[in-house]
């Protein structure tokens, strides 16, 4: 009863001081929309209350829903390419159809919301699960935004059409894909941490509950190891029986796996998990929520997170941190002549991005990555990059960038924030993470300079890490009659040394001397 008096007072008090479509929480139609989501879970379980009952509440209460879902239904956010921001509008049309059953006008916005959700879904999700945004934070916002509404209306007795049944349960294969050993998302793309409710207590980037969730709603069993900081996710939405279900599941080891239509590749091992993005900018060519990240990567070894990507930060706040955070240089790729991938078109201009990147003949077997991009082609400039991780003891990275005239190249590698890096000796590098200890070798030999970086992991934070920068200008090469950079990286796992990299199958020298990339 104190919660639901508590609520009633928060809810009073935002109507009283926020009147229909006035202020900042009116600004577009996704600001009512989460909160309708918000409004109808509160009234599912706090309608039978003794501080509820008061009619005079319910009035207020009532009417500002409704109000809520005309100005959805007015200032529907549809502008051909669309975003998850319709897909909110939409989703609260839904649940308002599904709130109010036996509304003539409220239906009408439910029958609605449905038809652009069951077009949307077809447009913003490939083929593959993977959600066009190119970010791991909204695809979960996106597949949370799908997900509820429908399960809404499958318990009102309506029917969900195959098509975006699979759509949903493709969605859920790729987040518990993409989710490292330890539930934790990569930080690719932006992350402004939005939910449509939040229901456990797990950190902010814990995705590991979502496959199940998506599942278990769908009415099938899960198989996703859930971190048990997420399991209240579950318990809340579906209640014991479902939570007993994910409690069932065993740890299983995955394999390497890719997303062609995404363009992310996975290599995994036991403890190892990389991530790679070789894919489009996303929002259909525009950028939106998608980074300058082709050919970037994120290393999960020896159960340690040791490399990421930046992260947002922030968007509207500093147009100036915003632009750098989604920037070639805050991602663990290769930058040319200081050139953006795809260029920004203007520093106001945050979520456009000019789409001159696209990934190129990507492929990947046995743990081993290949791939390439057209980002440089307007400098005459080819980028490549493989990545090969070994079960248990190495991460080879290799990087070509080939051109007709000189050019300058830099390729940053982004430690954890708790990462400390010591040169032992000249191109040999020890890297501690906690208890945890790495060592790298560089084999290029190209020169490098330890900066301080910084990385977020949530929005409106951002903490200062370790960056490892290799640089060299191109050197001309008789045998390929070009200017050729070449970079070629290894990170060692589990306290071996360069003596062990030297005599495992791939040798130190058999690298060193190969001529052809495809080697």
């Amino acid at each position: 009863e104190k919660y639901a008096e508590f609520c009633k007072g928060v809810i009073r008090h935002w109507v009283n001081s926020n009147p229909y479509a006035r202020g900042p929480n009116w600004g577009v139609a996704m600001e009512p929309a989460m909160r309708i989501f918000t409004l109808t879970w509160l009234f599912k379980v706090f309608h039978t209350s003794k501080s509820w009952s008061d009619p005079i509440f319910q009035s207020v209460f009532l009417t500002s829903l409704f109000e809520h879902g005309i100005f959805c239904n007015r200032y529907l956010e549809n502008f051909g390419v669309n975003s998850n921001h319709i897909l909110a509008d939409a989703a609260a049309l839904v649940f308002l159809g599904e709130f109010f059953p036996q509304g003539k006008t409220v239906d009408g916005w439910g029958r609605r919301g449905w038809k652009i959700l069951e077009r949307e879904v077809e447009a913003q999700v490939y083929k593959d699960g993977g959600s066009f945004e190119a970010s791991a934070s909204y695809h979960r916002l996106a597949s949370e935004l799908l997900l509820w509404p429908a399960g809404y209306r499958v318990a009102s007795g309506k029917p969900l059409s195959e098509n975006y049944r699979n759509k949903l349960l493709g969605m859920a294969d790729f987040a518990s894909n993409y989710i490292n050993q330890n539930g934790v998302a990569p930080t690719w793309g932006d992350n402004d941490d939005a939910r449509v409710f939040k229901l456990g207590n797990q950190g902010v980037n814990d995705h590991s509950y979502l496959s199940s969730l998506i599942k278990c709603m769908l009415g099938q069993i899960p198989d996703c190891l859930i971190q048990e900081e997420s399991k209240p996710e579950i318990l809340w939405a579906l209640g014991s029986d479902w939570l007993d279900q994910v409690a069932s599941v065993q740890k299983a080891v995955r394999g390497s796996t890719c997303f062609e239509n995404s363009g992310i590749y996975i290599l995994r091992g036991n403890l190892d998990h990389v991530f790679i993005d070789c894919g489009p900018i996303g929002f259909g060519g525009r950028g939106g929520h998608g980074h300058n990240d082709c050919l970037s990567f994120e290393a999960f070894l020896d159960g340690t997170s040791l490399i990421t990507d930046s992260g947002s930060y922030t968007y509207t706040e500093d147009f100036e941190l915003r632009n750098k955070f989604r920037s070639t240089a805050y991602h663990n790729t290769p930058m040319v002549n200081n050139c953006e991938q795809n260029s920004i078109l203007r520093p106001k201009d945050l979520f456009r991005l000019k789409e001159q990147t696209r990934p190129i003949d990507a492929s990947m077997k046995d743990n081993h990555f290949r791939g390439s991009h057209s980002g440089y082609q307007h400098l005459g400039v080819a980028v490549e990059r493989q990545i090969k991780l070994t079960e248990g003891k190495m991460l080879e990275v290799s990087d070509r960038t080939i051109c007709s005239k000189h050019h300058q190249v830099e390729v940053p590698f982004h430690f954890v924030p708790n990462a400390v890096l010591n040169e032992a000796s000249p191109g040999f590098w020890e890297i501690s993470v906690e208890k945890n200890k790495f060592q790298l070798i560089n084999l290029g030999g190209c020169p490098t300079r330890l900066e301080k970086g910084w990385f977020s992991d949530s929005y409106g934070v951002m903490v200062p890490r370790p960056t490892l920068i290799f640089s060299r200008d191109s050197e001309f090469a008789e045998q390929y009659n070009r200017h050729t950079f070449v970079l070629d990286i290894v990170i060692l796992m589990r306290n071996q040394t360069k003596a062990d990299y030297e005599s495992s199958e791939c040798k130190l020298s058999d690298l060193v001397n190969k001529k052809n990339f495809g080697e």
